[in-house]
C-alpha cells in the first residue's frame, strides 16, 4: 500500500526532447542551457528516472557555476524531491540542508513553500508526523502568501496523508475532498484520486476503492506517468487479494512489476515481488512464491528497507509452513525475530536523533517565522510612507496621524494574530502527540501478545519432541484457556488486578506442569489492596515470571521455587518476584555458551510500555537484586516492578 503524494516540483509544459536537445547544441547562453536541462529532467521523469536524474545533476552543476541563489535552490529541492521517491530518504535529507542557508536571503514564498513541503515529506517517513504537519502547514502558508492554488492543494493532499497515518481516515478524507473540490487539473487531482481509493478500502467499501483506483489509473496512463501508473496496479490487486481473487490480483501485480523494472523503480519492484509472492502462495504455487520473496531479499538490502527485510522473512517462513516444510519454516521465524529485535534496538536510537532534529528544525523554523513578520512590518511601513507622500499637500499633520493609527493598528494585529496562531499550534500539538501515545502503546500491547505465545508453543514443541505427549496435551489443553484469558484482556488498555492474578495463577500452572510439577509458587497480595477495584496494563508481570523461570530456574538442580508479593506504595502498585534460581551472573555465563542466545524481549517492551505510562518517573521503574548468602553463593534473584495504577 503506497499513498500517492505531492507530484513533481517546478513542472513545466513538456517540449519535445529532440527540440531540448538542439537548444543544448546551438545555444551558448547558460540560462537558456539551465532551463533546458530542467526542461529534460520533467521530460524523462515520467519513463526513464536514471537519464532524468543526469540532466538534473548537470541543471544543478550550471546554476552553481553561474551563482545564481534561485536557481541552485531549485535544482536542489528538485534532487531531494527525486531521493525520497526511490527511498532514499538519507540523501534527501543532505540535500535539504544545503538550501537552508540560502531561505533567509532569497525571501521567496515560492521557495520556502517548495522547502516545507519536502521537509514534511522527509519528517513524514522518519515517524515525526507532528513536526510533518507543522512543515505542510507552513508549506500552505507560503503557497497563500503568492496565491499559488495549486500548491495549497497539494498542501490539503500532504495533511491528509497525516491524518492517515494516524489512521484518523474521516479528517484525512475531508482534506483529499477538499483538495479535488479546489481544481479540475489532472496533473493535480491524479494523486489524491488514489488517496482516496486507499481510504474507502481502509473503510471496507471495496466497490468505492476499486472506482477511484481506476480513476487515477487511467489518468496515470494519459499522462503517461509509469511510476504512479504502477502504485495503482499495485492498489488493485491488493483491493482484489482482499476479495480473495487471487489469480486477478496476481496479474495486477505482475503488470506493476513489469512497469517499475521498465523505469528502474526499485521500491516498486520490492513491492510487487513480496505480492506475488503471497499471491503464488495462496493459489499453491510454493516455488513461485519463494523464488519471489528470493528475488525481493537483494533489492530490499540494496535499498537498505530493513523493515520490508523483517516482513519478507515473515512471510518466507509462512510460505515453508504451508508447504509443510517445518524446519525450514522454523529457520526463517528465527530470522525474523533477529530482525524485529535489531529494528526495536534502532528505534530506540532513532527517537533520540529525532529529538535532536526537531529540536534544530524548531529553531530554523522560529527564525523563518520572525524574518517573516519583519519582512510584513516594512511592508506595512512602506506602504504608510506612499500614502503621507501622495497626500501631503493636503495638510501633513492630517497625513500623520493617520499613518501613525495606521501603524498602531496593523502592528496589533500583527500581535494578535502571532498569539492566535500559537495556541492554536498548541492545539493541534497536544492533538497529534495524543493520537501519538496511543499509536505507541497499541504498538507495544501488539508486540507482547505474538512473543508470549511464541514461547509457549515453544514449550509444547518441546514436550512433543521428549515424547510427552500426555504432558503436552493437558499444557495444551491449559494453554487454549490462557490465551482466551488474554485475548480478552488484552481488548482493553487495563485489567483489574484479580484478572491479572487469574491470568497469572493460570500461566504458572502451564509452567509447572512443563516442570513436571518441580516448580512451586506463592502469591500474596496486601489486603488492603481491593483487586476488583485497582486496574495495571495487562499482561505486564508475565515477563519478569517468565524471564524468572527461564533463565533462573530452568537450569536449577532440584524443585524450584517463585514467590509473588504485590503491595501499594504511594499511589503505585509495587510487585516482588523472587526466585530461588542460579542467579544473574551463572544464567548470563549459560546464556554466553548458548549458540543461539535469547534475547528478552518481553523485558524490553514492558518496559517500554511502563515508560510511556509513566513518563514523569522514567528512571527506578525495574530495580533487580542479586540474592546471595554470607559466603557470595546466588541464592536466587529479586525483582521489583512499580506500576502506575488506576482506581475505579
Amino acid at each position: 500500500m503506497r499513498l500517492l503524494d505531492n507530484i513533481y516540483l517546478y513542472a513545466q509544459p513538456l517540449t519535445p526532447t529532440d527540440s531540448l536537445l538542439a537548444v543544448l547544441d546551438t545555444n551558448p547562453h547558460d540560462t537558456i542551457k539551465y532551463n533546458s536541462y530542467l526542461s529534460l529532467h520533467f521530460e524523462f521523469l515520467p519513463q526513464d528516472t536514471a537519464r532524468s536524474r543526469h540532466y538534473l545533476e548537470e541543471a544543478i552543476t550550471l546554476s552553481e557555476k553561474m551563482q545564481d541563489a534561485r536557481r541552485i535552490c531549485v535544482g536542489y529541492l528538485n534532487l531531494c524531491n527525486y531521493l525520497w521517491r526511490r527511498s532514499e530518504f538519507q540523501s534527501a535529507e543532505q540535500w535539504l540542508a544545503k538550501v537552508e542557508p540560502y531561505l533567509a536571503p532569497l525571501d521567496d514564498h515560492q521557495i520556502d513553500a517548495t522547502y516545507f513541503t519536502e521537509q514534511g515529506f522527509i519528517l513524514k517517513n522518519n515517524g515525526d508526523y507532528e513536526a510533518a504537519a507543522r512543515s505542510f502547514l507552513n508549506a500552505r502558508f507560503n503557497y497563500e502568501e503568492i496565491h499559488d492554488t495549486v500548491g495549497v492543494i497539494k498542501s490539503y493532499n500532504n495533511i491528509g496523508t497525516i491524518y492517515w497515518e494516524l489512521e484518523q481516515l474521516d479528517e484525512a478524507l475531508g482534506y483529499f475532498k477538499k483538495g479535488l473540490a479546489e481544481t479540475s487539473d489532472e496533473t493535480v487531482t491524479k494523486g489524491i484520486i488514489g488517496n482516496i481509493g486507499l481510504i474507502y478500502r481502509a473503510k471496507g467499501d471495496y466497490p468505492k476503492a476499486l472506482e477511484y483506483y481506476k480513476k487515477s489509473l487511467n489518468i496515470n496512463k494519459r499522462l503517461n506517468y509509469k511510476q504512479d501508473e504502477a502504485i495503482d496496479l499495485q492498489n488493485i490487486g491488493v483491493l482484489y487479494a482482499k476479495t480473495e481473487d487471487h489469480r486477478l490480483a496476481l496479474d495486477y501485480y505482475e503488470e506493476a512489476h513489469v512497469l517499475s523494472a521498465s523505469i528502474g523503480d526499485q521500491i516498486g519492484m520490492l513491492y510487487s515481488n513480496h505480492a506475488m509472492a503471497a499471491s503464488y502462495a495462496n493459489l499453491g504455487y510454493f516455488q513461485k512464491a519463494i523464488d519471489n520473496i528470493q528475488a525481493a531479499f537483494p533489492i530490499a538490502a540494496r535499498l537498505g528497507v530493513k523493515e520490508e527485510i523483517k516482513n519478507l522473512h515473515e512471510s518466507l517462513s509462512d510460505i515453508y509452513e504451508k508447504k509443510g516444510d517445518l524446519q525450514l519454516a522454523l529457520d526463517e521465524r528465527k530470522n525474523y525475530e533477529k530482525w524485529k529485535d535489531s529494528l526495536i534496538n534502532e528505534n530506540y536510537l532513532a527517537k533520540i536523533k529525532e529529538l535532536e532534529v526537531q529540536y534544530e528544525t524548531a529553531k530554523k523554523n522560529e527564525k523563518i517565522t520572525i524574518l517573516t513578520q519583519e519582512k510584513a512590518l516594512q511592508l506595512a511601513r512602506s506602504r504608510q510612507q506612499a500614502t503621507a507622500n501622495k497626500t501631503l499637500m493636503a495638510g501633513l499633520l492630517l497625513v500623520c496621524t493617520i499613518a501613525g493609527f495606521i501603524f498602531y493598528t496593523l502592528r496589533q494585529r500583527i500581535k494578535n494574530q502571532k498569539i492566535l496562531a500559537a495556541k492554536n499550534e498548541e492545539v493541534k500539538i497536544s492533538h497529534f502527540h495524543q493520537q501519538l501515545t496511543k499509536l505507541e502503546m497499541k504498538a507495544l500491547r501488539a508486540q507482547m501478545n505474538p512473543h508470549f505465545i511464541f514461547n509457549c508453543i515453544n514449550s509444547i514443541n518441546r514436550m512433543m519432541l521428549t515424547d510427552e505427549g500426555d504432558g503436552a496435551s493437558r499444557y495444551l489443553t491449559k494453554f487454549a484457556k490462557l490465551i482466551r484469558m488474554m485475548l480478552e484482556n488484552s481488548e482493553n488498555p487495563t485489567v483489574s488486578l484479580e484478572d491479572e492474578l487469574i491470568m497469572l495463577n493460570a500461566y504458572l500452572q502451564l509452567e509447572s506442569l512443563r516442570f513436571k510439577e518441580k516448580l512451586r509458587y506463592e502469591i500474596s497480595v496486601d489486603d488492603r489492596i481491593d483487586r476488583e477495584m485497582t486496574h495495571l496494563p495487562p499482561m505486564v508481570l508475565q515477563p519478569f515470571i517468565e524471564n524468572a523461570i527461564w533463565h533462573g530456574l530452568m537450569p536449577k538442580q532440584g524443585e524450584g521455587m517463585i514467590k509473588i508479593a504485590i503491595q501499594e506504595e504511594s499511589g503505585v502498585l509495587k510487585c516482588i518476584i523472587e526466585d530461588n534460581g542460579v542467579g544473574r551472573e551463572k544464567a548470563l555465563n549459560l546464556a554466553e555458551s548458548k549458540v543461539l542466545k535469547k534475547q528478552s524481549l518481553g523485558l524490553q517492551i514492558t518496559e517500554e510500555r511502563l515508560k510511556l505510562l509513566n513518563k514523569e518517573q522514567l528512571k527506578d521503574l525495574i530495580r533487580i537484586t542479586d540474592l546471595k548468602d554470607s559466603t557470595n553463593r546466588a541464592l536466587g534473584t529479586r525483582v521489583d516492578v512499580l506500576i502506575p495504577i488506576t482506581q475505579l
